[in-house]
């Protein structure tokens, strides 16, 4: 380790590693989570898409929030918290715009502008 540095890659190894041993030994746990993400990757088939849509890109912050998601839960895994809320936010964030820009079925057309 560096000094004066506090974090080390080792102690998130570590952290990785009691987490891993953590989901394996309480299967109920790593249903719920897996349920979770299922329900929320699921998500993109409610997104209205058409021929005229297909091609937008108006899925592009759904398709966003659904890496950030995936990026804050390995955040969790390492010990990162911090980094792995702010993660979280940007999911969140980016989840909600694509509501926006798909409420009235015109995402499409609000990502051309």
């Amino acid at each position: 380790m560096l000094h004066p540095f506090a974090y080390s890659p080792d102690k998130s190894i570590e952290v990785y590693n009691k987490t891993k041993e953590f989901i394996n030994l309480n299967p109920d746990t790593r249903y719920k989570i897996e349920e979770l993400l299922w329900m929320y990757y699921s998500l993109h088939n409610v997104i209205p898409t058409n021929m005229e849509s297909f091609w937008s890109g108006h899925n592009f912050p759904y398709e966003e929030s659904w890496d950030e998601l995936q990026i804050s839960f390995n955040l969790i895994c390492f010990g990162f918290y911090k980094q792995a809320m702010a993660s979280l936010r940007s999911a969140l964030e980016l989840g909600l715009l694509s509501v926006y820009y798909n409420i009235n079925d015109a995402g499409h057309i609000i990502v051309k502008k």
